[in-house]
């Protein structure tokens, strides 16, 4: 994957004023827990209308987002830059929608990374297992962001069996 192309989107919507998260398997690279990223994946908190004039100086399809168990409000594909561009990341659960905040816990090569708590709980519930997993691992070994993990606890439809690990994990920063 290419970061420079990367850098530059990413640069365009800040000199938009569009704030943004990485997330997926980049903030995976970013914590040096995989060395082959798949795509890139965006999160922004705008209008689709904003972005899609912001990004018009580049090739771009919308894709759909709404799939079980993807609740987002849109996605956009840059094609050439193999970049997907989520706005307003929600996920089903059992009993509801939830919401993830773009929370930057980190700027790796000038990119706003997301939290890793919150991409902990995105591949709970999207059933990529391994993934979760690696996070977990990283978490339990690092300064876990509480906030962001009670407010999955006590705000989100999260199931149980995600909220019993998020406990684990403020148990075992506790401890430290």
């Amino acid at each position: 994957m290419n970061i420079k192309e990367l850098q530059g989107v990413a640069g365009l919507l800040v000199q938009n004023q569009i704030p943004y998260t990485l997330g997926g398997s980049g903030l995976l690279a970013s914590l040096g827990l995989i060395d082959q990223v798949n795509d890139w994946d965006l999160l922004v908190d705008c209008s689709l209308e904003k972005l899609k004039a912001v990004l018009e100086p580049y090739p771009y399809s919308e894709q759909k987002s709404g799939d079980y168990p993807f609740a987002s409000q849109f996605r956009l594909q840059l094609i050439e830059q193999n970049i997907d561009i989520i706005g307003k990341f929600a996920l089903h659960s059992s009993s509801g929608t939830v919401t993830f905040p773009l929370a930057a816990s980190s700027i790796w090569h000038g990119i706003h990374v997301g939290a890793p708590e919150i991409w902990f709980v995105a591949y709970m519930m999207m059933g990529r297992d391994a993934k979760a997993e690696l996070l977990f691992n990283f978490l339990l070994r690092s300064e876990v962001n509480e906030s962001a993990v009670k407010r999955f606890i006590e705000d989100e439809p999260i199931d149980d069996a995600i909220k019993s690990k998020l406990f684990q994990l403020l148990n075992a920063y506790g401890k430290k």
